[in-house]
Order: structure tokens, then sequence, then C-alpha cells
């Protein structure tokens, strides 16, 4: 990749590269929002080691009313 430079171009109607537009969009910001941020953790730590705890802020999977109404179902 080059600064200033397209890193994919796509063509077609207009509603069909939309939708591929908003997909594609959502997965090349997320990485490159990641891996910059990961960029300037390595950066501000130096020489010093660094450690990940983003397991830790995952939650197990739950069903799906318990995000919608939080009175228990059971």
């Amino acid at each position: 990749m080059f600064a200033g430079e397209p890193i994919i171009e796509v063509s077609g109607p207009i509603a069909e590269v939309q939708l591929a537009e908003t997909v594609l969009l959502n997965h090349i910001t997320f990485q490159t929002t990641v891996a910059t941020k990961a960029a300037r953790c390595v950066l501000a730590a130096g020489r010093a080691r660094l450690i990940d705890f983003a397991f830790r802020r995952t939650k197990p999977p739950s069903r799906p009313w318990r995000s919608i109404c939080p009175v228990r179902h059971e």
C-alpha cells in the first residue's frame, strides 16, 4: 500500500457496488485500525514487553434475548 493510492476499486451497478463497498469498508477499516493501534503501542513501549488483555474483555456467548431484554426468561 502507498499513501494516497486506492487499496481497491469496485465498479458495477450502483446498488450492488454500495453493498460491496459497505462490507469492504467495514473489514478494511477495522483491520487497519487494529494494526495502527498495535504499531502505536509497540512504538510507545520501546524495548518493554507488551501484554494483550483483549480476551479478558470478551464475554461468553449468551442467548440472544438477554441483550434485548434484561428480564430473566428461565
